[in-house]
């Protein structure tokens, strides 16, 4: 088994997380010392919310080839490779979680949690949170310019 242990800080709240693995591609994940997640994969990248209620991380399928990122213990859908240089961003309140991914034509597509998804040649992988919008920089072709998503 592996482990490693985490101390992430937040606004209103510490986590610590730990983290096992063995070489059998199975993990557990806690927070806090409770067990949010025993599956079998490799939990890549760890994003607590600003609020300290809620914990996203991006897992590689056993597979190597399908991504999923896990909200709070749920499943979102299996995708291509997630963008892992960086965890799952949270918006400032903790409401909305956004994540950038590749699909198998190499195309980048910003996601929000249970909401929309656009794709795009290129996405800059940092998003930045409005009250009423998630923005981000895309390129298309040779057009460089920035995009919003309404959030509710």
């Amino acid at each position: 088994f592996f482990s490693s242990r985490r101390r992430h800080t937040r606004s209103k709240r510490d986590w610590s997380s730990d983290v096992c693995s063995s070489d059998l591609g199975e993990y557990v994940l806690l927070a806090d010392g409770k067990e949010m997640a025993r599956r079998r994969g490799t939990l890549r990248k760890i994003g607590f919310s600003p609020d300290g209620k809620r914990v996203a991380w991006v897992e590689r399928g056993e597979d190597k080839k399908t991504w999923k990122l896990l909200l709070d213990g749920q499943e979102g859908p299996a995708v291509g490779e997630i963008y892992t240089d960086d965890p799952p961003q949270f918006s400032p309140d903790g409401k909305t979680l956004v994540y950038f991914h590749l699909d198998k034509e190499r195309k980048f597509h910003v996601s929000v949690w249970g909401g929309e998804e656009r794709v795009h040649d290129v996405i800059i992988p940092r998003a930045s949170f409005k009250a009423d919008a998630i923005d981000y920089l895309a390129i298309d072709g040779s057009r460089f310019r920035r995009e919003s998503i309404p959030v509710r």
